[in-house]
């Protein structure tokens, strides 16, 4: 499966708060700056093994950022 990015121009559209309720959602724990937390968070999602789990986060991330842009 193909690696998760997200273009640079729409990290300073994502709401820091709504971002960590995300995380928060989907029982992760990070800490950091904005971009500290999408990092982490898209390095989680590209290194994630289980097929299902993948497509599962990559879709709530998708969600997420429909959300919130």
């Amino acid at each position: 499966m193909e690696e998760l990015m997200i273009p640079g121009h729409l990290l300073e559209k994502i709401d820091f708060k709504h971002l960590e309720q995300f995380i928060k959602n989907e029982g992760l724990v990070l800490d950091g700056n904005k971009a500290m937390l999408i990092d982490s968070l898209i390095k989680i999602i590209n290194e994630e093994s289980d097929k299902d789990e993948k497509k599962q986060l990559i879709a709530s991330y998708h969600n997420f950022l429909l959300k919130t842009i």
